[in-house]
């Protein structure tokens, strides 16, 4: 079952977190394994810390977080920058410690 935040027909529900309303922009539950999707663009780092966060705190009620982010710089900066060895060692350990999926486009 797909249910995602912009279809007036189905509700992604909110989890609460520290006090605090959150809710992924999608859900897929395949047999009873949950996931949530989070959806981001920008050219700062401000708009990919606000996900990466989002997704952190996903993690706590899903099995796996699918976290994609759209890079609208000119200059690709983000895209170029996620392949250097600090930012792969992060993508590794949120994935291997929280299931959190990383993908930069």
């Amino acid at each position: 079952m797909i249910k995602w935040e912009g279809n007036v027909k189905t509700t992604v529900k909110n989890i609460q977190f520290m006090g605090t309303a959150n809710r992924p922009d999608m859900t897929v539950d395949i047999e009873g394994i949950k996931v949530a999707i989070e959806f981001k663009k920008g050219e700062r780092g401000s708009a990919l810390r606000d996900g990466f966060g989002q997704s952190l705190i996903y993690s706590t009620a899903y099995d796996f977080v699918l976290y994609l982010f759209i890079d609208t710089s000119e200059d690709s900066k983000i895209v170029n920058g996620a392949t250097s060895i600090t930012e792969q060692n992060f993508l590794t350990n949120i994935w291997n410690n929280f299931n959190i999926k990383f993908i930069v486009v």
